[in-house]
């Protein structure tokens, strides 16, 4: 029985040992791997859920848009906009450091927009009247 026990108790150890080695520590870059979004050792994040992204503690700074209308809830770094024209502006809330990497589609659609992403918007200038439009704007802010 003593035997069966020292190997239970080894064995956890070391499924423990195997679960520290994979997450390191939490995203506020905290020893305590028990966070809720872990980081490996080469600082890689294990996301358990989805990505939200909010501008600010506790406030949220809306990107301003020209041709379509803004859904609830978008941010620089994504949102859904309803077009009114044939070409749409999205001004950031908050300017990019660099030219972030954008992507912009029609949902349901078969129209590839033609687009330009700087610093500060992104300028589209073929998109089709009355369609939802995706983005997503990652990149150093």
């Amino acid at each position: 029985m003593r035997k069966l026990l020292v190997t239970a108790l080894a064995l956890s150890l070391l499924s423990g040992a195997a679960w520290a080695q994979t997450i390191t520590k939490s995203l506020q870059g905290s020893q305590d791997p028990r966070g809720p979004v872990g980081l490996d050792s080469s600082n890689n994040a294990y996301l358990p859920n989805h990505l939200l992204a909010t501008q600010g503690i506790g406030s949220q700074i809306t990107p301003t848009i020209v041709g379509g209308t803004l859904y609830t809830s978008a941010t620089d770094l994504a949102g859904v906009i309803a077009t009114t024209a044939t070409s749409m502006g999205i001004t950031f809330g908050t300017p990019f450091v660099q030219i972030p990497a954008c992507i912009l589609q029609e949902q349901n659609g078969t129209t590839v927009p033609t687009y330009t992403v700087y610093t500060t918007q992104l300028s589209a200038t073929t998109v089709v009247s009355s369609k939802n439009y995706s983005y997503n704007c990652t990149g150093n802010q």
